[in-house]
């Protein structure tokens, strides 16, 4: 029995159709967190003109350099983090990340972000 051979074209349109389907394997979700969680999410002019206080701030991790400084998108939640704290949304901050290594210690960095803007160490859990 002699095997059909496949033209190119079949090996291309298999590819774009895995590379749609990737594709929207990773829109669809983001779509639906992105519109299920908007009104939870707040930009920092928001953040004053909130009406209730929380029982803390959580902060999560996005990585620190070597040199213990946050990374722009970790430095952006902290400078909300630190704003949202002076605006007297919460009396503490809660601190989240990694600290697999000894090394490495985005909590240890995120907390000393938030003592050189002014906020006292004792609130900063």
């Amino acid at each position: 029995m002699k095997l059909k051979q496949l033209k190119p074209k079949y090996f291309l349109l298999g590819g774009a159709a895995l590379l749609l389907l990737g594709v929207l394997a990773v829109i669809i979700p983001n779509t639906v967190v992105c519109a299920s969680s908007a009104k939870y999410i707040y930009d920092r002019n928001e953040i004053s003109e909130l009406a209730d206080d929380f029982a803390c701030i959580l902060v999560l991790g996005a990585g620190v350099y070597s040199d213990g400084t946050p990374t722009p998108m970790l430095n952006d939640r902290l400078m909300v983090a630190c704003e949202a704290y002076e605006a007297g949304r919460s009396d503490r901050l809660i601190m989240s990340g990694d600290h697999l290594y000894d090394d490495y210690n985005e909590p240890k960095a995120m907390k000393n972000f938030a003592i050189e803007q002014g906020i006292d160490s004792k609130v900063i859990f």
